[in-house]
C-alpha cells in the first residue's frame, strides 16, 4: 500500500428519526477510507454511525491503522 486517506462527513437529516431503542437522530456520520496500492489501483470502503463516534473512527484510521498499513 502506498496511501490511505480517511474522510469524515456529517449528513443532516431533513427530519429527525426517532425510535425507542436509539432515541432521536438529527444526522448520521459517514467515514470513508480510500486505500491506494503501489500500482495505483484504489478501493474505497465506508461505515456510518447514528450520530456519534465518527470522528473517533476517522482518527483511528489516520493515526493507528495507516502507519501499520503503509509501514
Amino acid at each position: 500500500m502506498s496511501d490511505v486517506q480517511s474522510r469524515f462527513f456529517v449528513l443532516p437529516l431533513q427530519e429527525p428519526l426517532v425510535d425507542a431503542m436509539h432515541g432521536e437522530h438529527t444526522h448520521f456520520e459517514l467515514v470513508t477510507a480510500t486505500v491506494t496500492l503501489d500500482d495505483g489501483s484504489q478501493g474505497t470502503g465506508y461505515t456510518y454511525t447514528g450520530g456519534r463516534g465518527g470522528r473517533a473512527i476517522c482518527a483511528l484510521i489516520q493515526h493507528d491503522l495507516t502507519p501499520v498499513l503503509i509501514g
